[in-house]
Parts: structure tokens; C-alpha cells; sequence
């Protein structure tokens, strides 16, 4: 998807819902920050599971080919998330003081363009953040699992498709607030048509933040459908805590294992969570389905 395209498809919607939704997402980093530092402090250690999985150590090697060697898998992220937690209220400020209160594709500009893309960077990769931590902590928690029985049938789609925009999106945050905030504001505020971008790419000038492997073509403006924009916003809100929940209680329950004891009532509650998550990704996935339908 060209970025002419991409801002064609949005739709509009108030700055306000856009500042909600960083709140969220910084709230999401924040959240699983504060798990990890719990887990690293009860001592739980995922490196098996990591150093055995194909999706973390693809994640691994991604790291030790672009300048990375050395820092574990588990470092980065930790880095990463303290990104996000920065990036995101930087990004706040920086919207708070746009002057349009309401966004559209019709008039946003490359830089606007370009926030909305950094958020869905974002958000994806918090989701895909959680539900890896979950897979590895369960990994970790029921010796001889299956990756397979560890998630649900989406969700571990959603990881094996996505995994190498997650690896682009792990390196641009491990930049760091700074830096990005720093090209953002290097991009233009110029009319998106394909005039102005063919000028200001003929002319060495940078039209997005995506790294080249990235690539915009892999951006879709979910979150800025007119159809069902509020339905999926909430569904995603809720699916986002329930992650964060669910991988809260699995630490519980590693502590447990750890120190011999066993409750019954958590790995019931864990259970009824993985349901509620399924549910969740079904409904998220029907939402997304109404939107392609209607729009072909």
C-alpha cells in the first residue's frame, strides 16, 4: 500500500479518540513492564522456552544481524517497552498541540500521516509482545508442551504472519523516543498526493518513518474506518487488558510451581481467561471481516 493509498482509506474521527487510544497503549506498555519486573523478581526464568521456540529465536538472530549480538531477547523488549512508554507520551504532546481537532484522510498531511502509522506500529507490537510472553510463560510452566496447545488457533496465526514486521518494529523501537520522535518531526507537513510524494522522493526526502524492510505497503488504518472504527477501538481496548491479565495470573502460578504449592482457583480462573481471550479474537476477527467486506 503506497502512502497515497493509505491515507485515502482514512476516515474521520476526532483528535481526542486518537489521545484515548495512546493513553491505552502507554497504559498496555506500562502494565507489562511492571509483570516482567514481577517475574524477574520471583525469579522466573523463560530462557529455555526462549532459546527453543522458532518465533523467538527468528526474533534472536534478528537482533544479532542488525547490531544487535549479545543483548538477549528479553533485554530488547524490556528496552522496547520503555520506548513505547516514552513514545507514547511524546506523541500526546506532539498531538495536543495539532492544530486540527478533527483528522481526515481528505486533509491530513505526511507528518499526521505518519503519527498514525508509528501508533499502529505500536499496537501491534504491544499485541504481539503479550501474547509471546504468554506462549513462553506456558511454555515454561507445563514441561513437554506444544507450542500448539498454548494459545488459540488466531492468535498463533497472527504471530507466525506477523513475525517479520514484529522484528522491523522491535529495531525502530530500539532507537528510542528520542531518535523517532526526532524523524518525525523531520517529515514534512506537506499535502499527501502522488505529485508531492513523487517530488519529495525524487528529491532524497523521507516520506515515512517504516524502514525499508518494513515498508509502508504493510500498514492498514484500522483504527480509522469509518465502519465499525468504535467497535473494533473497544474490542481491542478489552483484548489488550485481558492479555495483560492473563499473563499477570500465569506469573502467579509460575511462583507457584516454584515454591511447590498449588491453587486450584487460579488455574481454573486461567482457564476461563483463555476462553474469554478466544472469544475476544474471534470477535475482533468478525469485526475486521464487516469492514473488508463493505470496502471490497
Amino acid at each position: 500500500m503506497k502512502i497515497t493509498d493509505y491515507v485515502s482509506n482514512v476516515q474521520t474521527f476526532k483528535k481526542t479518540e486518537l489521545s484515548q487510544l495512546i493513553t491505552v497503549l502507554q497504559v498496555s506498555a506500562s502494565d507489562l513492564l511492571g509483570n516482567l519486573e514481577r517475574m524477574h523478581a520471583n525469579k522466573i526464568d523463560l530462557s529455555t522456552p526462549i532459546a527453543q521456540w522458532a518465533i523467538t529465536k527468528s526474533i534472536v538472530t534478528g537482533l544479532n544481524n542488525n547490531g544487535f549480538r549479545g543483548i538477549s531477547f528479553e533485554k530488547a523488549v524490556e528496552s522496547a517497552l520503555a520506548t513505547v512508554v516514552d513514545l507514547t507520551a511524546a506523541l500526546e504532546k506532539l498531538i495536543s498541540k495539532d492544530k486540527d481537532s478533527i483528522w481526515d484522510g481528505k486533509l491530513i498531511n505526511l507528518r499526521q500521516a505518519n503519527i498514525l502509522m508509528s501508533i499502529e506500529q505500536i499496537d501491534q507490537w504491544l499485541k504481539y509482545t503479550t501474547l509471546v510472553y504468554n506462549v513462553l510463560i506456558s511454555l515454561s510452566n507445563k514441561a513437554n508442551q506444544h507450542v500448539d496447545n498454548t494459545a488459540n488457533k488466531l492468535d498463533l496465526r497472527f504471530l507466525n504472519q506477523t513475525l517479520e514486521y514484529y522484528k522491523g518494529t522491535l529495531l525502530w523501537l530500539l532507537k528510542g523516543s528520542r531518535a523517532i520522535i526526532a524523524d518525525l518531526n523531520a517529515i514534512a507537513e506537506v499535502e499527501v498526493t502522488e505529485g508531492s510524494m513523487s517530488v519529495m522522493e525524487g528529491s532524497g526526502m523521507r516520506t515515512t518513518l517504516a524502514s525499508q524492510e518494513l515498508g509502508v505497503h504493510n500498514f492498514n488504518p484500522k483504527y480509522w474506518w469509518k465502519l465499525n472504527r468504535m467497535k473494533s477501538h473497544v474490542a481491542e481496548i478489552e483484548q489488550i487488558r485481558l492479555n495483560n491479565e492473563h499473563f499477570a495470573m500465569k506469573i502467579s502460578q509460575a511462583v507457584n510451581l516454584k515454591n511447590g504449592t498449588n491453587d486450584a482457583d487460579l488455574d481454573e480462573r486461567i482457564e476461563d481467561y483463555q476462553d474469554r481471550i478466544l472469544k475476544g479474537t474471534v470477535r475482533i476477527a468478525e469485526i475486521d471481516n464487516m469492514y473488508r467486506s463493505a470496502n471490497g
